[in-house]
């Protein structure tokens, strides 16, 4: 019996695993977006899996994976932001650490003026924004963790990246993988899009 068991758990483990592994870049950037503190991603993204990992048992189909998983992101998020006061805009200790990395200087640039950007935006917006551009997450998806319906979705996505542009507009671009047009998504005023920064999506 307690062979059986064992051999389930190394079973439960693996299958886990191999769910994980390819969720883990967006997992972390997903985390590092949304705390811009490296520290606070690290727990962030350890904590997620930790839950994960716990409930797992409870997830039927895995194809749902990595919107379950985001989900769980999220809310321990939610829940983490709710204990402690929220820190504002991006902070010079942020570039810092940023500079430690070996991304190139130009491109740590643009995510350095990104994720100030993003932290300007209201919480749900900047949600739903980090949820589509960074986690690459679809609208539907983004609807099941956020709730409400998907026009409402659609509009914070929409919204934010207008918002994005505007406090961007030294440094205006196109995306052409991941433009309002391309998703479905047209800008309300017909001509905000951003550019993600490639570094993000390693």
């Amino acid at each position: 019996m307690s062979s059986q068991h064992e051999q389930h758990t190394t079973e439960r483990q693996q299958r886990f695993l191999r769910l994980l592994d390819p969720m883990r870049p967006r997992l972390s950037r997903f985390a590092w977006a949304m705390t811009r503190d490296r520290d606070e991603a690290e727990d962030l993204a350890a904590e997620t899996i930790a839950a994960a990992w716990e409930g797992f048992g409870q997830l039927r189909d895995e194809s749902a994976f990595p919107g379950w998983l985001l989900r769980i992101a999220v809310r321990i998020h939610r829940r983490t932001r709710r204990r402690r006061k929220f820190w504002g805009m991006f902070s010079q200790e942020h570039a810092e650490q940023l500079r430690d990395t070996s991304t190139a200087p130009d491109v740590a640039a643009e995510i350095r003026i990104l994720y100030e950007a993003l932290s300007r935006l209201p919480e749900r917006q900047r949600e739903a924004v980090v949820l589509f551009e960074v986690a690459d997450l679809p609208l539907e998806e983004i609807q099941q963790i956020q709730g409400g319906t998907l026009s409402g979705v659609k509009s914070r996505v929409v919204r934010g990246r207008e918002r994005l542009a505007e406090l961007m507009t030294e440094r205006p671009a196109t995306n052409p993988e991941r433009t309002p047009a391309s998703n479905g998504i047209a800008p309300e005023n017909g001509t905000a899009t951003i550019t993600i920064p490639t570094a993000i999506h390693r």
